[in-house]
């Protein structure tokens, strides 16, 4: 839409917008027969009749999703996105860069899913790459260096600023890590009894360490695989007992394991 309507560049913008649409409507496809749909549900604040229900929402409501757009959490998080570029992004005479930001607005803004209003979370990478490209265009339209200089120092501090108030709090990761190693050794232990080249279906925060391989699912998953491993933290005994028993009725016979921690299964060769 930037380059129709901004650039002029017809014939590249039209087959880029084509091409997302197109791309857009197969991806959705493919998540509502694999996977968990599209997941309109985050939208729920703003409409509950799915993706056609969201967009008729913008023009016959725009009030009730400018509200949704403008929340205390929400505005935080402009501020956050927004403060180490100084605003910039928002600076400018040329009313079409502001279709930029329409992402900003359509995947952080208007659901009410807390991780999407997050910098914490990976909703914001996309965006970010925009808030640059227009950072950088209006900064290029300023004509007199003083100006550039300044708004260089200032960025510069208010990342700092923003950084430091937003991240320090995560130091205490690196608390947890060291005084939780002995139990991530043993996590490390059972998980390199897998050879590289077997199918898994493995427990939410053991998928990543173990993914870089043909065949991998998320435990349950419907897709039979040659191992599966179990993450026990958080468990109640009688959930684990019945993990073990479910195991066992699938076929799949105990290889490693570590109490309350992880086990690790291989079916059965018949």
């Amino acid at each position: 839409l930037y380059l129709l309507l901004g650039r002029r560049e017809h014939k590249h913008g039209t087959a880029l917008f084509l091409g997302a649409i197109a791309y857009f409507a197969g991806a959705v496809a493919l998540l509502n027969n694999f996977g968990r749909g599209a997941m309109t549900w985050r939208y729920a604040n703003i409409s509950d009749d799915g993706f056609f229900g969201i967009v008729t929402s913008v023009f016959v409501n725009p009030a009730r999703v400018i509200r949704e757009c403008l929340d205390s959490d929400k505005l935080v998080f402009l501020f956050e996105m927004l403060l180490p570029l100084l605003f910039l992004p928002l600076i400018t005479k040329k009313i079409s860069r502001y279709i930029l930001l329409i992402p900003l607005v359509l995947v952080n803004l208007m659901p009410d899913y807390v991780y999407q209003h997050s910098i914490d979370f990976q909703y914001t990478y996309g965006v970010a790459a925009l808030l640059f490209y227009l950072t950088v265009m209006n900064f290029a339209d300023l004509e007199e260096m003083k100006p550039r200089f300044l708004l260089s120092v200032g960025s510069a501090a208010s990342t700092i600023l923003v950084f430091s108030a937003t991240m320090s709090g995560k130091s205490g990761y690196m608390g947890s890590y060291y005084n939780n190693l002995t139990v991530i050794n043993s996590i490390n232990e059972v998980l390199e009894e897998i050879p590289e080249d077997a199918s898994v279906t493995a427990s939410t925060f053991l998928l990543p360490h173990i993914a870089n391989r043909d065949l991998i699912y998320q435990y349950p998953s419907q897709n039979e695989t040659e191992y599966i491993v179990l993450d026990f933290r958080g468990l109640k005994d009688d959930q684990i007992g019945e993990e073990y028993d479910n195991m066992a009725a699938k076929g799949y016979t105990l290889v490693d394991e570590r109490e309350d921690i992880v086990a690790l299964f291989v079916k059965k060769k018949h």
